[in-house]
């Protein structure tokens, strides 16, 4: 009884893992190229992928993996769908993915410049920031996951900008650090 409960439960699990209950989003910034996308190969199936409203360059169609370039699309949202249709010729439930194409954001940043009692500054990325972001203060030469980049020597020039998760760039945006104040120098105290 027991394990008649446990398979029935182990079928439900199942069953239910199989569908797709909701539509996946990915949000992609204009003018970032290629991005592949691909579901699990079933042995003897095809796969029929398409974008609506028809959009992108789709190579590898026909296969469990499709690369779609988005250069040159316009913003807005786009619904790419693959059907899978088995060795027995019966077509599967289709599957989608829901693409926003939003305009390539531009780097921002704060900087916190040098005072008389202190000689660097520190430079903090506030916009794009997001999970797998990676940040760059001297125009993608090199890259951090953290936001903020401190002990910046004073009277500096800086590009900032964004790699996303994707590997899309922000536009770049330039940054300075001021120089250093100077400390007044007092004279010696004079008395009558």
């Amino acid at each position: 009884m027991k394990t008649n409960l446990i398979q029935k439960l182990v079928l439900i699990a199942t069953l239910l893992l199989g569908f797709n209950f909701s539509t996946a989003q990915q949000t992609i910034w204009q003018g970032c190229t290629s991005t592949t996308y691909s579901v699990t190969n079933t042995t003897g199936s095809s796969y029929a992928w398409s974008v609506s409203p028809s959009a992108g360059t789709i190579t590898g169609n026909g296969t469990n993996a499709i690369g779609i370039d988005w250069t040159g699309v316009a913003t807005g949202t786009y619904t790419v769908s693959v059907t899978e249709t088995n060795s027995n010729g019966c077509p599967g439930t289709p599957q989608t993915v829901s693409v926003s194409i939003i305009t390539t954001p531009t780097a921002a940043a704060t900087v916190t410049q040098p005072t008389c009692a202190v000689a660097t500054a520190t430079i903090e990325v506030t916009s794009p920031t997001g999970t797998g972001y990676q940040y760059s203060i001297d125009n993608g030469a090199t890259w951090q996951t953290a936001t903020t980049f401190p002990n910046i020597a004073a009277n500096s020039n800086h590009t900032v900008i964004v790699k996303n998760q994707t590997g899309c760039l922000s536009i770049a945006t330039p940054t300075t650090v001021n120089p250093q104040p100077a400390t007044p120098t007092t004279s010696p105290i004079t008395f009558n």
